[in-house]
């Protein structure tokens, strides 16, 4: 299947800056969340967009991206649920004890919307990006250049919309290539699958939504990238995969 990386980088740059410059507003909805927070479809509308052109079976790829049965072994996704709580707990470490969280169905609400996000931006990176950069480069190298693109497209939001310091922000973006590392990691194992990486995605969301306090993305970043160093040196690479993956 012939695809087009640098169109993808392209598009989805040029969708996204747009999105976060311009959407500072809320939505309107209950929770309070951004209008620049759907720059996260934007990954998965320009692979949809290129698949289009390719003519690659649409159907047969989103259904790829959500199906647990191409996770081969299903256990990859119990790891990709629990290892952002792991980086959680060695950020909670070095933070103040935290409240009991107030669980109540905006808390759903958001969950769902997080999955719906992941699933937009890995249905992207994931799905569609990895493959011909892990060809080319390889799927360390891979995951360096989609993790160093994807924060800085992030680094907008983290700064012009959120307005945190730059040290927060360098925290999160070196959190997130060296969580693209791990996802990256997590797919290999689990068959090349990308529900992975969207389980994974939303539990990183999640985990920071339900302890803020806790979350500190520069005690994070240096805990996912030790991660990743060990996962790549030492972690295996390889797991078992369907025909086509």
């Amino acid at each position: 299947m012939r695809r087009a990386p640098l169109a993808f980088i392209l598009l989805t740059a040029a969708l996204t800056v747009p999105v976060v410059l311009l959407g500072g507003a809320p939505l309107p909805i209950d929770v309070n969340v951004p209008v620049a927070s759907l720059a996260a479809f934007v990954p998965a509308t320009v692979a949809l967009l290129l698949l289009g052109r390719e003519h690659s079976p649409v159907g047969a790829f989103l259904l790829r991206c959500v199906d647990p049965r191409v996770v081969r072994p299903r256990r990859w996704l119990l790891v990709a649920l629990l290892l952002p709580v792991l980086l959680l707990a060695v950020s909670w470490v070095f933070s103040p004890p935290a409240p009991t969280p107030a669980l109540s169905p905006v808390l759903l609400l958001l969950a769902v919307l997080f999955f719906a996000s992941a699933v937009g931006e890995e249905t992207g990176y994931t799905g569609y990006l990895l493959a011909p950069l892990r060809e080319r480069f390889g799927p360390v190298r891979a995951a360096l250049l989609i993790g160093t693109f994807s924060a800085l497209l992030h680094s907008l939001g983290w700064t012009v919309q959120t307005g945190h310091s730059l040290t927060w922000a360098a925290g999160m973006a070196l959190n997130t290539i060296a969580s693209r590392v791990l996802i990256v990691w997590l797919c290999e194992r689990g068959g090349r699958s990308v529900l992975p990486a969207v389980l994974f995605h939303l539990m990183v969301n999640m985990t920071s939504l339900v302890f803020p306090e806790q979350f500190n993305p520069v005690v994070s970043g240096v805990a996912a990238t030790a991660l990743a160093v060990l996962v790549s040196i030492r972690g295996g690479w390889r797991g078992r995969t369907r025909s086509g993956a």
